[in-house]
């Protein structure tokens, strides 16, 4: 751009936007070479580049460092040198060769050979302290000791593997927030994990995230926790856990358990995940009471003949819900629930009958439905399953001007009915290839070349016959008065077991 074209800008809304503004649309820019061109788009963004550039260091991980002497842009050599500087950098320890994670510098440590037999080298607390010198570092995964005099404080995130050892107060800076004990690869669920008492103090008080593998089952007992503790994950527990145990401050639990564990409930949790645990008459009453709940999920640990879920069971502020258990009926789940999962059903009574006010955003089921009716679909875009089975779907309502491409239709349907006011213009790829019938109920507003060859039955109004008598597939045309529309609707039965043959209404 020109000096006078620079000149008569200095007004440009564009070229006058905030540094802040700048760092959020370059960071967009991978390629350096964009990245370097973006400042020739005025005066002030070359003169302000040291505000806002940053070389992109990806593409330089492995090169020599006499490669770094050839680089030649004098005005932005001074940000090549400082972008190489990584301020916070993550130190994976692992002997995979092929771990899913790109080096930024590798550190070779001198090993004993003198050993006469292993079968596996590891740092020792010594070398993991060496490696931790570098001050950049706040992001370690995979270490299975603690390093010596601790953590340091600017370590934020701890991923232990294998780890097997004991904690002690100092084992963890200051400025710890999550911790994460997991597994080796390929080892045993019994073997080669944490699980060694926990005593007051261990945990420093920045810890806001702590995740348990499957082995740790030790006793949790008042002020082991940290204070700030937002989030707690249990892979499997048994021991009870009463109400001084858990940190007011926690908003996610996920615990699996012994069926009869016992567990005092914080009041004020956002997110709940239970597994393996019998949904009690003491549980059902503490969920009832958790009015911030936001995101729920139940499975397992159900006596079917006494613990189904009721209505009022679940708090009218969850949105997310996850059940993998029975439902006494679809008055059990509130309205206000948008996402439901229900993977696995064991028996429904009347799971959604045709006058469920649900309006589910997202819904995943093992059921298998051979007709689904969409009624108020008030999403710009949503897509079917193929697992779903479906063979008939009959859109009884469409949002106006909606973009049909972002609607995704299974390829195990047969049969596809429009709504009677169809305000989407159907594309080329929209129908699935598996079609065979199609009702366009009423208003036409698609070319012929939209409708797969697989199509040898079409409902339309006589008026539109010789739009799409010349397809060579249709078979069968059937007529329909302007203005009228074939009135299919089947409510879902009451199937206990089987869903072979199960119809489904649902609206989104």
């Amino acid at each position: 751009m020109s000096n006078n074209n620079n000149n008569s800008n200095t007004d440009n809304v564009f070229v006058n936007l905030s540094h802040i503004l700048l760092i959020k649309i370059f960071d967009h820019l991978r390629d350096n070479i964009d990245r370097i061109c973006f400042t020739f788009v005025c005066n002030r963004w070359f003169n302000d580049r040291h505000k806002y550039f940053r070389f992109n260091p990806t593409p330089f991980i492995g090169q020599p460092k006499d490669v770094y002497h050839n680089f030649f842009l004098k005005s932005f050599k001074d940000i090549f040198i400082d972008s190489e500087k990584q301020r916070e950098c993550s130190l994976y320890l692992s002997s995979n060769p092929w771990a899913p994670f790109t080096y930024h510098r590798i550190h070779k440590l001198k090993i004993d050979y003198t050993i006469a037999k292993y079968q596996e080298l590891e740092l020792d607390e010594n070398q993991l302290a060496k490696l931790l010198s570098f001050t950049s570092i706040t992001h370690v995964y995979g270490c299975s000791v603690i390093p010596k005099n601790g953590f340091p404080s600017n370590i934020k995130f701890i991923r232990f593997l294998g780890f097997n050892g004991s904690l002690q107060p100092g084992s963890f800076g200051e400025g710890v927030e999550k911790i994460q004990f997991r597994s080796k690869l390929g080892c045993s669920w019994s073997t080669s994990k944490f699980n060694e008492p926990l005593v007051p103090g261990v945990f420093p008080d920045s810890v806001t995230f702590l995740s348990f593998e499957y082995q740790f089952d030790q006793p949790i007992i008042p002020r082991i926790l940290p204070p700030n503790l937002k989030s707690l994950k249990f892979k499997y527990y048994t021991f009870d856990i009463d109400d001084q145990a858990l940190p007011n401050t926690l908003k996610h639990l996920q615990i699996s358990g012994s069926p009869n564990l016992k567990i005092a409930i914080p009041h004020q949790l956002v997110s709940l995940d239970i597994n393996e645990i019998y949904f009690t008459d003491t549980i059902r009453s503490q969920i009832r009471k958790l009015q911030n709940l936001e995101s729920l999920s139940i499975s397992g640990g159900f006596d079917f003949d006494n613990n189904l879920i009721k209505e009022g069971d679940i708090p009218k502020s969850v949105t997310n819900l996850t059940l993998n258990c029975c439902l006494e009926n679809s008055r059990s789940i509130p309205l206000t629930v948008k996402y439901l999962d229900i993977p696995q059903i064991v028996y429904f009574d009347e799971p959604f009958p045709r006058e469920s006010q649900h309006q589910f955003e997202r819904l995943t089921t093992s059921v298998v439905m051979k007709k689904l009716i969409l009624e108020n679909i008030m999403v710009e875009r949503f897509t079917i399953p193929e697992s779903s089975g479906i063979e008939s779907i009959q859109l009884e309502s469409l949002i106006e001007n909606i973009d049909c491409s972002k609607i995704v239709l299974p390829n195990t349907i047969k049969e596809l009915i429009l709504p009677k006011y169809n305000p989407c213009r159907l594309t080329e790829g929209f129908i699935p290839n598996s079609v065979e019938t199609i009702n366009f109920g009423g208003y036409i507003n698609s070319p012929a070349s939209a409708l797969p060859k697989s199509i040898n039955t079409i409902t339309i109004q006589s008026s539109a016959i010789s739009h799409y008598q010349q397809s060579k597939s249709i078979t069968n045309i059937n007529f329909t008065k302007r203005g009228s529309v074939r009135n299919i609707k089947v409510s879902m039965g009451k199937p206990r077991v089987s869903h072979q043959n199960l119809n489904c209404k649902v609206s989104i």
